[in-house]
Order: structure tokens, then C-alpha cells, then sequence
């Protein structure tokens, strides 16, 4: 199973660990025909 897959089937719990770090402020996963990237603000 990739990263990303595991990502999208635990969201609560991914949302819960960067909301508990003050540094992020948004975080987002998208998925294209070339491939995968996340990106964190």
C-alpha cells in the first residue's frame, strides 16, 4: 500500500498530529496523472 493511500484512510489521524503542531497551518495531498505530492503551509 502506498503513503498515500494510508494518508487518505487515517485522515482523522493525520489531521490530529498537524493540528497539534502550531508551525502548520494547511496541509494538502493531490494526486495527478504524473504522480503524487503533498504540500504543507
Amino acid at each position: 500500500m502506498e503513503l498515500f493511500d494510508l494518508q487518505e484512510q487515517r485522515t482523522a489521524d493525520v489531521e490530529e498530529l498537524m493540528r497539534s503542531v502550531n508551525v502548520f497551518v494547511r496541509y494538502s495531498l493531490a494526486r495527478s496523472g504524473d504522480g503524487e505530492f503533498a504540500a504543507t503551509g
